[in-house]
């Protein structure tokens, strides 16, 4: 037996009451689910034997493992908002903690997150236990963690699964290595959507057919050059955010097809003139960001055909720039606004 292992047995208890070995008995369930869904990687799954072995071995000791498994379930309307759930599982050495939560959108008042559990412990010390249920009224599908864990149907309707370790992301690690051109052409739109969602990129359905998306938020979001790669198997999209992401005039190619697009931001990126060409293809945007980006005149030129932008957002240009006084010229019909 190694010193892992040593360590693994070595009982140190946690304080746990009934309300904990419930909880714990849930996540096992939660991951049990997870493993059999048919989702993880096969790296991803070995992770999740890893998180298993935790909560069957606790209130042991847990060996020295700094993972993290995140689920995050199908959005489902109810009349005029819609919500979804997630699932966080989160090891960090002798540290654990189950957190749950989701997100609720109304189009006449926006979205916010939610939590309704926060479980965490501590080897020596009480359980931080907080249980946020009976202040979500608003939240039409909320059930306690154990009533949750058992109505899970990873088979009727698409989950999104995201592993880490190390902080590292297994599922991008896992693409990088084994994906090839032909593999991401294979993709269908909803599995696309998917695996943008388990980067970390909110993405709202236009309707409840599943076909084409509303909007997608990158806010402060990383992707590698594959996972942007992924925009090409979007057909239908209206409002497109990536503002503070990385996004560069090498990925913005992948989002020239997107004929629909209304609404794009592109603050405080490295979006510079060159980038600006594989905009205008977008005929109907008519709300573009350009604030905090490397632009600074001859890619404006590219707009100039942009026949129903109505409001351009930019920095770094004075008033009666002769970049902006040809695109106010040929572009009559757009606001500059000057940041």
């Amino acid at each position: 037996m190694n010193d892992r292992e040593l360590c693994f047995n070595k009982l140190t208890p946690y304080v746990f009451s009934g309300e904990d070995a419930a909880i714990v008995t849930a996540t096992r369930e939660l991951l049990w689910k997870t493993a059999r869904s048919g989702l993880p990687t096969a790296r991803q799954l070995e992770i999740i034997a890893q998180a298993l072995q935790v909560f069957e071995a606790l209130p042991a000791k847990t060996p020295d493992l700094v993972i993290k498994i995140e689920i995050t379930g199908p959005r489902r309307k109810f009349g005029s908002h819609e919500i979804y759930h997630w699932w966080h599982v989160e090891i960090e050495n002798s540290y654990v903690s189950v957190t749950t939560g989701g997100h609720f959108y109304r189009p006449s008042t926006g979205g916010d997150t939610f939590s309704s559990l926060i479980w965490k412990i501590a080897p020596d010390f009480a359980t931080e236990h907080h249980d946020y249920i009976c202040n979500l009224k608003l939240v039409d599908d909320v059930q306690p963690f154990h009533q949750e864990v058992e109505s899970l149907d990873f088979s009727h309707q698409k989950y999104a699964l995201e592993v880490y370790e190390n902080g590292e992301d297994v599922l991008c690690e896992d693409y990088e290595e084994e994906a090839d051109g032909e593999a991401w052409a294979k993709l269908s739109f909803q599995d696309a959507v998917k695996l943008l969602e388990s980067g970390g990129v909110e993405c709202t359905w236009l309707d409840q057919t599943y076909t084409s998306l509303y909007s997608v938020d990158l806010n402060e979001i990383e992707l590698t050059d594959p996972c942007y790669k992924l925009f090409e198997r979007i057909p239908v999209l209206k409002i497109l955010e990536m503002r503070n992401s990385d996004i560069s005039d090498r990925t913005l190619v992948f989002i020239d097809h997107l004929k629909s697009l209304e609404w794009l931001c592109l603050r405080n990126t490295d979006v510079t003139d060159e980038g600006l060409r594989y905009l205008n293809s977008l005929q109907n945007l008519q709300h573009l960001d350009l604030v905090g980006t490397a632009v600074v005149g001859p890619g404006l030129m590219h707009l100039r055909h942009l026949a129903n932008l109505q409001k351009l957002y930019i920095s770094g240009f004075q008033h009666h720039d002769k970049w902006l006084e040809i695109l106010r010229s040929e572009c009559p019909q757009c606001e500059i606004y000057l940041n």
